[in-house]
């Protein structure tokens, strides 16, 4: 049963899908990477109503979110304070309820201003003590690295979208932690399709990293840049979209069928 109503991402969807017809595989695979983070329109006017008389460390930032569009991108500095900044609230709810990501209307409704203020002031604060300038695009802090132990000295990829917390719907929840400055996903979209049917079934569709799980394969990782960029990649579901493309041909079999094969060549 749901006892908290409607989410951020539920808004977007609602928002994307209410009365639209003629979806086509393309229009669908766009709304899904639709960019808008609405739980931030109905907080940065609030935001903006209560921070005056601001320090200039503090006021420039600000300026930045009242031309934002409230779209993320790669090359975006708001989305960057934008997230910081709520990231700041949830970490000083006093309310340990507030936290849950799914009280959004009471997160909206019930935080007073002073608050909004001063989780505005300490996520600039973390970004220009973790980074050295407020001044970071979304796509440079946020990111994604295939490993158990995330590092900011290895490689990894920009990542243009956020949390699903905030209203998006491609959706990357990341973590930091020392010694680790920027956000790492551990969360979010690891597989995504786009079906049409018809007489031929057609899809398209990308997984987060690759489709193996063995860092050695040319295949853990080569999926990584079109999932971050939503380039989904065409599903082959007939033996002609297969043609020419197969690298190796085997057979899975279920536990049970070996054990009744190994059972029947027993003597």
């Amino acid at each position: 049963m749901d006892r908290y109503g409607e989410t951020p991402r539920g808004w977007n969807a609602l928002r994307l899908l209410t009365g639209a017809k003629g979806w086509t595989i393309d229009s669908l695979r766009d709304a899904a990477y639709d960019s808008y983070l609405p739980l931030f329109e109905k907080l940065v006017p609030r935001l903006l109503a209560a921070a005056r008389d601001l320090p200039p460390a503090y006021a420039e930032p600000l300026a930045l979110l009242r031309t934002w569009d409230l779209r993320w991108s790669a090359e975006s500095i708001p989305t960057t304070l934008a997230v910081f900044w709520g990231m700041m609230l949830l970490e000083q709810a006093p309310d340990p309820d507030l936290a849950k990501l799914n009280l959004f209307d009471r997160y909206v409704r019930d935080v007073d201003a002073r608050r909004l203020v001063d989780a505005w002031v300490a996520g600039v604060e973390r970004l220009s003590k973790d980074f050295g300038t407020w001044r970071m695009r979304w796509g440079d802090v946020n990111r994604f690295q295939r490993a158990t132990d995330f590092s900011d000295a290895a490689p990894s990829i920009a990542v243009p979208f956020t949390a699903s917390m905030w209203g998006s719907l491609a959706a990357l929840g990341a973590r930091t932690g020392a010694p680790e400055k920027k956000l790492y996903g551990v969360k979010g979209n690891s597989f995504v399709a786009v079906v049409e049917f018809g007489p031929r079934v057609h899809a398209r569709a990308i997984m987060a990293g690759g489709a193996s799980a063995d860092p050695s394969s040319k295949h853990f990782v080569d999926q990584a840049m079109r999932y971050t960029r939503g380039e989904l990649r065409d599903v082959y579901f007939y033996p002609d979209q297969r043609a020419g493309k197969l690298e190796r041909r085997y057979q899975i079999r279920s536990w049970s069928a070996r054990r009744a094969r190994a059972a029947s060549a027993a003597p």
